[in-house]
């Protein structure tokens, strides 16, 4: 039996004031939603469908999720599953481009897009479950009532920051802990925001959706460059701009200031215009692509470390004078 809407609304409101008074402000807007992050090619078919859909059923997507862990155990296989809070633990393994020997478990997601769903509206939905941590782990237990509902350490769940030893394994299992929605979990009506790392993952993904989903969806698919989504601990693209004369391309570094591979590739029909550099810390600089480009449509796509971090079309028209 789902937790009554009452319940739901007063958990929102209740959380949403006791974060806003926390020494990390920013907490106050995660009670009013549940999160999904996605690898950016999944989120795409994800806004196409207008559906978000169990383990189960999802057929073509890229797993992101680590092999061994997620093997251990079905039991939220059939669910819709989201979590009370972004940056948990699971995020921080794979969100980033990393390179081979700091991939964790196979789980890389080199471009990641976070789906935030109204939360007062899912919780009391019909069918609607929740786990006290991560449902692969044995020792999370899972309910769908008041009673359980009400025993969830939410202090722990949005936990941020750091913790003794002695805390560790309470605290990161709670910060795991999952809403499990019946499958499919339609988008329309539900979902609130679409959030992008920066404005040219934003474009990458407007261009995977195509114009036709981008009218429904766009709208909603937004950039967020303060803390509290994502992690930002590694390399990104924050802009991109495409003229005559060439490209300007704004990266994100390293938290740890490492040198990257970057390599840019311009396509316009067979033609193509290969840039390639390497960067440390002064990544944040904007970087030039000197080529001059004639009207018509190209293809930008950039590369770091190997990954793909952007790609989308850019049109050049002739100037009108």
């Amino acid at each position: 039996m789902p937790i009554a809407q009452g319940s739901a609304d007063e958990h929102v409101a209740r959380w949403t004031r006791i974060l806003n008074e926390s020494r990390v402000p920013y907490r106050k807007n995660w009670p009013g939603f549940l999160f999904r992050h996605e690898e950016v090619g999944n989120a795409s078919r994800i806004i196409r469908s207008g559906q978000l859909l169990a383990r189960s059923e999802a057929v073509n997507y890229t797993d992101v999720a680590a092999a061994d862990i997620i093997c251990t155990t079905n039991r939220a296989h059939s669910f819709a599953r989201l979590y009370f809070r972004p940056m948990s633990p699971t995020q921080f393994r794979i969100e980033g481009i990393r390179r081979p020997a700091e991939v964790w478990h196979g789980a890389h997601a080199p471009v990641l897009v976070m789906f935030a769903f109204d939360a007062a509206s899912v919780l009391a939905a019909q069918g609607t479950n929740f786990s006290d941590g991560n449902m692969q782990s044995p020792d999370s237990s899972q309910g769908d009532d008041e009673l359980f509902f009400s025993g969830i350490d939410f202090r722990d769940v949005y936990h941020v920051g750091s913790f003794t030893q002695e805390h560790r394994e309470r605290i990161v299992r709670s910060r795991c802990a999952e809403v499990l929605a019946a499958s499919p979990l339609t988008l329309a009506g539900k979902l609130r925001a679409i959030i992008c790392r920066s404005p040219a993952e934003r474009t990458y993904l407007l261009d995977l959706i195509g114009a036709e989903a981008a009218l429904s969806w766009g709208r909603l698919i937004v950039s967020h460059t303060e803390p509290g989504i994502f992690e930002n601990k590694w390399a990104y693209v924050e802009t991109v701009d495409v003229s005559s004369l060439g490209m300007r391309i704004k990266f994100h570094p390293r938290q740890d200031g490492d040198v990257c591979d970057i390599a840019v590739r311009i396509l316009n029909g067979a033609d193509q215009v290969w840039h390639g550099m390497k960067a440390g810390a002064s990544m944040s600089v904007v970087w030039n692509v000197n080529t001059e480009l004639a009207p018509g449509s190209y293809r930008c796509e950039i590369k770091v470390d190997g990954s793909l971090a952007y790609s989308a079309v850019h049109l050049i028209d002739e100037l009108p004078f």
